[in-house]
């Protein structure tokens, strides 16, 4: 079988959807010939800080951003050739030119929804794929209600249960060894720059922890104003490579992140799961969906009871994750191997 994915900022960038592609690409190039087409193989030059700021512009998808996919879209289209299945990762543009070249074509178009419960995945359901893929049961409801007939499946995001796990190198870093030294524990929140993680929120849940320290990996440069005003030393906010990050996560000692109900998945949540660290996230049913019995659950992120739980889990520290047995079987259902296998059953279906 042959299968094309367009994805705009694959080998730039190192978000959910990134990870998703490459770690499905790696399992059906086993089975399938595969091929992946980026800015970064056609050689597109791309001004990665106009790509986050919106404007005006942005809900007709006449901004920089919505401009950029829909040039790199036609270019891609060109290289595609021949294939079975068309995977459009970026939406807007993307996915009509996508529906319409799989028109003209016969292609069967595949399109998963990554861009969470928004306007984004209401367009590509207006789209009508062949198949929309939603990663959680909680993403399918939500997508029936918009699909006006067009199939839905459901194959959630997964995690390297071999590279993430508590047995393993840990960072090395003077920075994080002296924010350790300030205090007993180290508490975790890996997020982009986007508003919906509420990084603002754990700062300011932290500012209470009084024995606890914040790393930061990701983020942005004003959270990163905003925390060193509010935690002083107790703060650190690292760019950590995404081959590095098992180590990251074993060195630390509890995970955070409140994201808005609306997101679309969360992957870091499997990988802190994954590597033994006790989970302190928003109360959803997503997050209920993906950590189970293991997450520590917050309702009111902008109140005492945050920084009450974060007090909880750093007092515990990793021994609150104790079964580990049944840890990993929870975390089974995540393999990349096992997802790999769903989208391929899906596709047999198609062609």
């Amino acid at each position: 079988m042959k299968i094309a994915v367009l994805s705009f900022t694959s080998g730039q960038i190192s978000r959910g959807v990134e990870t998703v592609v490459r770690e499905l690409e790696q399992e059906w190039k086993k089975r399938h010939e595969v091929q992946v087409i980026s800015a970064e193989s056609l050689g597109m030059k791309v001004d990665w800080e106009k790509m986050t700021k919106g404007n005006s512009w942005r809900m007709l998808m006449l901004d920089y951003y919505h401009l950029k996919i829909f040039w790199f879209t036609v270019k891609a289209l060109k290289k595609v050739g021949e294939v079975d299945i068309l995977i459009p990762v970026n939406g807007g543009w993307q996915s009509l030119l996508c529906r319409l070249y799989s028109w003209l074509t016969g292609i069967k178009l595949v399109i998963p929804g990554l861009a969470g419960l928004g306007w984004c995945d209401r367009w590509n359901l207006l789209m009508r794929p062949d198949v929309f893929v939603a990663s959680t049961k909680r993403n399918a409801k939500w997508a029936r209600k918009y699909s006006k007939g067009v199939k839905i499946e459901i194959a959630p995001h997964g995690v390297d249960l071999k590279r993430f796990s508590p047995e393993g190198k840990r960072l090395k870093s003077e920075s994080l060894e002296k924010l350790r030294r300030e205090t007993k524990a180290v508490v975790l929140c890996v997020a982009g720059p986007d508003r919906y993680k509420r990084v603002e929120a754990t700062i300011k849940a932290m500012v209470k922890v009084k024995e606890a320290s914040l790393l930061l990996v990701g983020g942005s440069d004003e959270m990163e104003k905003l925390g060193k005003r509010l935690l002083g030393k107790r703060f650190l906010r690292m760019k950590v490579e995404y081959k590095d990050l098992d180590q990251v996560y074993r060195a630390c000692d509890v995970f955070t992140m409140v994201s808005e109900s609306t997101e679309e998945f969360g992957i870091v949540n499997l990988e802190a799961l994954a590597s033994g660290l006790p989970m302190v996230v928003t109360d959803d049913e997503l997050r209920r969906e993906l950590l189970g019995e293991f997450g520590i659950y917050v309702k009111d992120v902008w109140g005492e009871e945050y920084s009450k739980k974060l007090e909880q889990a750093c007092n515990k520290g990793r021994t609150f994750v104790t079964q580990r047995r049944e840890r990993e079987g929870w975390l089974e259902r995540f393999g990349w191997e096992r997802i790999a296998k769903n989208y391929e059953e899906m596709f047999e279906e198609l062609v």
